[in-house]
């Protein structure tokens, strides 16, 4: 940390009267708690084809080749060969982690066996990797590179990503994560003690370091492995791990997030989240400030500064200087790691604040990015949402691709059900319209949600019960609703006003059969980029459109990079875009609505050119635009 970082955290410290370890009163950290996973069931729509589409991928993968790097580290013959890809390339292991997570998940939603027992064989082998090297470790890679052998002589830490190995401590945070989820979702107990037996043995490999090597080593990705921790000491109670997860603490990053600097520039994206994830979930256990205080600086600053129109960020994996996202538009552009992770974060910040302004944006990056991430076809992954213009998306292979977002993808469609509804004592909220049943146990009430959303902009809520029961619901009334929104209870419209951007309480006595009927008008809207009015893209409601420029000259195969490399590289010249001329005065005049899809439109331009917009979460082998150059001109 540099002296001008530092002299202004002591200006902190003398404002506010308290240093990092004061701790503070907060009696309300959690207003709202998501509903468990095994009490949302999703309904047909295109969540329900995503989930099916990985479930079906999850169980095509052979767990012997996930588990051989684990085998041979514990000296130990491995069953099968493992994966190619990055299983191969330093990473080994890291996909294991995501897919016992993506396992223990479906099983909650699902209550499939088939998934339970993949869990248990999966807890057992790791299990018996671990009493064969008797030391608590676990991992695709081998030990060494944790212990002091992963320092040159002179103290200097050595770079592991270009040394074979990378970021050791992302790598077995995945493991950290699996074991821990198979526990949560499973209940699987010999999980539980074989996570303890790593979080023992990271523990002990810790305190040989000196602090300053520990932070030296801090610079080197290290994922959410202090979230991991933490979550195991709220399981436990065991204060090691809470402790390790403090020192995990990188004052790099947190010293100016703590005093509302914005330092992101030049830092590699996806390192930084987690990380803040991990602060998240300390300030819950601790009810420290600074950490509440890091991890909001943390989320506006991404979110309102370097965040696309899709709900990615970053480009070439990097965050770029404020004020240049218009600049920053290439086939490496939102890395879905990312996504995936600043999703986790603003569940976080939601379940302590209930501001609308957290389910707007997980709204925007679960149906723009998360839900565009699946080929719907085949159920593989992106690893960039690019936004070149006029570029395609690419997929991972099966067998040879194992990329982060392999593995985080795979739990990326599993718990859609996990934030559609929240609750708290006797007030129930509606986030998201998807078609789901919630069995709300503790009231014995089943929430049925039918919707066609966002096809159609109706939704209907039925209530279900046993008797009679007097609580608060909740209706999130989204920021881009384009006329008035409508609610009717039994049919009945309400007479109080309906605000744009705020939650609608409605607080009764709801009877069987009870039902609200939610009507959400959507528009065409563009929102230009701050730093660049005349670049904008075009949504229609929530949905980002994307124009399709169809699949010519795109190899059949290309959406499986690792073994058709040679296409890929061929087809990624891109094609023309077109500039948009719009009329400033009336964006919607030029954008027609198609009669054989309700989220088809069609741009009709002054030259007689017509281009087709779709969502894009609906492009899948085309090439498509996202951004716009725009020609403003007024009729006035």
């Amino acid at each position: 940390m540099n002296k001008f970082y530092l002299k202004l955290s002591l200006i902190f410290i003398l404002i506010n009267g308290c240093t990092p370890d004061k701790q503070f009163e907060n009696k309300s950290i959690r207003h709202l708690n998501p509903f468990p996973l095994s009490d949302v069931e999703l309904l047909d729509g295109p969540f329900k084809k995503a989930m099916e589409l990985d479930r079906a991928y999850l169980l095509s993968l052979d767990m012997d080749r996930l588990l051989a790097d684990f085998r041979k580290t514990a000296k130990l013959d491995p069953k099968a060969e493992p994966y190619g890809g990055w299983e191969s390339m330093g990473l080994n292991g890291h996909t294991l982690g995501h897919y016992l997570s993506a396992c223990s998940m479906m099983y909650a939603e699902s209550g499939d066996t088939s998934f339970f027992n993949r869990v248990s064989y999966i807890v057992s082998e790791l299990s018996e990797a671990q009493d064969s090297l008797g030391t608590g470790y676990i991992g695709g890679i081998p030990p060494d590179f944790f212990e002091k052998s992963a320092f040159d002589p002179d103290g200097e830490v050595k770079n592991f990503r270009f040394g074979g190995i990378w970021s050791p401590w992302y790598n077995i945070h995945k493991i950290f994560a699996g074991l821990l989820d198979a526990y949560a979702y499973c209940d699987d107990k010999l999980a539980l003690q074989v996570v303890k037996g790593l979080a023992d043995w990271a523990v002990r490999i810790s305190d040989q370091l000196s602090d300053e090597l520990f932070k030296r080593m801090l610079d080197c990705e290290f994922g959410g492995i202090n979230e991991s921790l933490a979550e195991l000491y709220a399981v436990t109670g065991d204060q090691n791990y809470l402790d390790l997860a403090i020192r995990f603490d990188h004052n790099r990053l947190f010293h100016p997030l703590l005093i509302g600097l914005d330092s992101l520039e030049g830092l590699h994206a996806n390192t930084q989240i987690p990380k803040v994830i991990g602060v998240a979930r300390i300030y819950e256990l601790t009810v420290k400030e600074q950490y509440r205080t890091i991890a909001i600086n943390f989320w506006d600053q991404v979110v309102s500064q370097r965040t696309y129109a899709h709900g990615g960020n970053s480009d070439g994996e990097y965050f770029g200087p404020l004020g240049s996202l218009s600049e920053r538009l290439s086939d490496e552009s939102a890395e879905t790691c990312n996504t995936y992770n600043m999703m986790k974060l603003t569940r976080h910040l939601y379940s302590w604040t209930g501001n609308i302004k957290y389910m707007d944006y997980y709204e925007r990056a679960l149906f723009n990015h998360i839900l565009a991430s699946q080929d719907h076809n085949t159920g593989m992954m992106l690893y960039f949402a690019s936004l070149e213009p006029g570029y395609f998306k690419i997929f991972n292979s099966p067998e040879n691709s194992f990329w982060c977002c392999t593995g985080t993808g795979m739990e990326n469609h599993l718990k859609y059900g996990n934030t559609i509804y929240y609750h708290q004592e006797d007030k129930l909220v509606i986030n998201l319209f998807i078609p789901s049943v919630l069995n709300w146990r503790e009231k014995g009430i089943s929430v049925i949600q039918e919707t066609r959303f966002p096809e159609e902009n109706t939704i209907r809520i039925k209530f279900v019960m046993n008797r009679p029961e007097k609580f608060e619901c909740q209706i999130r009334i989204p920021y881009w609703v384009a006329d008035k929104p409508s609610i009717k209870i039994n049919g009945e419209g309400m007479n109080e006003e309906i605000i744009i951007g705020s939650y609608h309480i409605i607080n009764r006595l709801w009877k069987d059969g009870d039902n609200l009927d939610i009507d959400l008008p959507m528009s065409i809207r563009i929102e230009r980029m701050a730093d660049n009015p005349n670049k904008g893209a075009i949504f229609y409601g929530p949905v980002l459109l994307a124009g399709n420029f169809g699949d010519e000259g795109l190899p059949v195969e290309y959406h499986f990079p690792d073994d058709n490399v040679g296409d890929v590289e061929e087809s990624r010249k891109t094609i023309k875009v077109p500039a948009l001329t719009v009329n400033q005065e009336n964006f919607e005049s030029w954008i027609i609505p198609a009669t054989d899809d309700p989220l088809k439109f069609i741009v009709s331009q002054p030259d007689g050119f017509d281009l087709e917009l779709i969502p894009f979460y609906k492009i899948n082998y085309q090439r498509y635009n996202i951004y716009w150059d725009l020609i403003l001109y007024s009729s006035l």
